[in-house]
């Protein structure tokens, strides 16, 4: 339960200070939350992709060396996490007229 707490109370505290800050014009508290929530399911395709990304590098590299870490670490795991964040600020957000700053 603490390594949730920890995990979760940075993201919390930065969109907070993040909303609380925009003097201009704040984005209805739906839509930060449908999208944040929407990241959240992000984590299971991400999961998937970067366990067959491991997959694929293991067969041309030893896990333990560093071009499967450089590999794993830049263009499986940060990509698939990246895109599919990308994907769902695309889908969702874009074209929403609330989301225009």
């Amino acid at each position: 339960m603490h390594l949730l707490i920890i995990a979760v109370l940075p993201a919390v505290v930065l969109m907070f200070v993040i909303y609380r800050y925009d003097k201009v014009e704040r984005e209805p508290m739906g839509l930060v939350l449908a999208v944040m929530g929407l990241g959240m399911l992000t984590t299971i395709p991400a999961i998937i992709w970067e366990l067959l990304g491991e997959k694929v590098l293991s067969m041309f590299f030893w896990e333990q060396s560093l071009p499967f870490v450089f590999l794993d670490t830049f263009f499986v795991v940060a990509l698939a996490e990246e895109c599919l964040k990308r994907l769902v600020v695309r889908c969702f957000v874009w074209r929403k007229r609330a989301f225009n700053y």
